[in-house]
């Protein structure tokens, strides 16, 4: 927990009465910022409001902003802006900005000294684009992550105008034509519709306030086959998920929940770093064996997934099976492995879903 101590302060950048307060350390220092040549007849630029740095670190937080665009959704936009600036998405999803609606996320970027984490945070209020990053090198980004969640919540603006834009496009119904994922998902959905991957239900929205990650977007929704395709940030990857599940994507890994708690499937990509599949299974099967008193293990192959089922394991009193899955990745090198944990009395049905996931997996970047 952060427990350093927070001032407000006010900053008058006289542009488009969007002046505002920051909560911030107070030993960060605010720069002056330089004669303003921002040409809003280039959609990549947006005009500096405020350069705030930390003592003794290459640590900035930044706002700026720009006149609305003329179509699109706030997603949108801010896709088009962080390609455009070399930023690689691995976390992005619905939140606020202080009380606005935002697009939020933390984004990878090469530079000189070395990869830089940018948390960043797009919203629109009254035809006005703003965005808040905090940029810092990757070894120093988790202790400043207070700051952020500090000055992410504390951002307020003097005359808020209201949002005129929607923060995604709606997603895109299937019409009559082949169903999302053939169809398999719809065995394993927990409901007929597509609220568990609304960012503002109340499990996403908890999970979300603990720093826990983000419901990732919902590209298109399937009724017929009771699933959706959502985009995952994590895997770079769009995969269709049976409704009734609980997405959670923070960057590093794409997590489903069970709302019951049966069952969790989570998914991460893997550099290989030279290793065969099986050699990856070994070194899976040796953490479970040195965590594990007496783990049952057996090996599985199905054309390219390959998997180890693990019987005998419990966390305290619970019994529980898992199932560890790796399939090929979106590029030479990379894998996709999938962790199932389930009860033993839903271990066969978990196991399969995990299969139907990586099974229909996509990588856009890669088609």
């Amino acid at each position: 927990m952060d427990t350093r101590t927070f001032v407000r302060r006010e900053f008058t950048p006289g542009v488009a009465a969007l002046d505002f307060t920051l909560p911030l350390p107070p030993d960060w220092v605010v720069h002056a910022l330089p004669g303003d040549d921002t040409d809003f007849g280039n959609p990549t630029q947006l005009r500096a409001l405020a350069a705030v740095t930390a003592p003794h670190a290459a640590i900035v937080l930044a706002v700026a902003a720009r006149p609305a665009y003329g179509d699109g959704a706030l997603a949108d936009w801010a896709h088009y802006l962080l390609h455009h600036h070399g930023l690689r998405p691995r976390a992005l999803g619905e939140a606020t900005l202080g009380t606005l609606p935002a697009i939020v996320g933390e984004a990878t970027q090469d530079s000189e000294v070395g990869p830089l984490v940018v948390r960043f945070a797009f919203a629109e209020d009254g035809g006005r684009l703003i965005n808040l990053t905090l940029t810092a090198p990757e070894m120093l980004a988790g202790a400043v992550h207070g700051v952020w969640r500090e000055a992410n919540s504390g951002f307020e603006l003097h005359e808020p105008r209201g949002a005129t834009v929607p923060l995604n496009p709606p997603p895109t119904p299937v019409g009559n034509h082949e169903p999302l994922a053939g169809g398999v998902m719809t065995a394993f959905a927990l409901a007929d519709d597509a609220a568990s991957f609304d960012p503002e239900h109340p499990i996403n929205a908890s999970l979300r306030a603990r720093g826990e990650g983000f419901a990732p977007p919902v590209m298109t929704v399937d009724a017929a086959a009771r699933c959706a395709l959502l985009a995952s940030g994590a895997l770079q990857a769009e995969l269709a998920v049976p409704f009734g599940w609980h997405a959670l994507d923070d960057g590093r890994r794409l997590r489903l929940l069970d709302p019951t708690g049966h069952v969790q499937v989570s998914l991460n990509l893997m550099a290989a770093e030279g290793r065969s599949v099986a050699q990856v299974l070994d070194e899976i099967e040796a953490q479970l064996r040195a965590d594990y008193p007496a783990p049952e293990c057996l090996r599985l192959e199905q054309g390219p997934l390959h998997a180890l089922g693990v019987r005998n394991i419990a966390d305290g009193q619970q019994p529980l099976e898992q199932f560890h899955l790796i399939a090929p990745g979106p590029a030479e090198g990379w894998l996709l492995r999938a962790r199932v944990t389930a009860t033993p009395e839903h271990a066969v049905q978990a196991a399969n879903l995990g299969e139907a996931l990586l099974a229909h997996v996509r990588y856009p970047a890669a088609a």
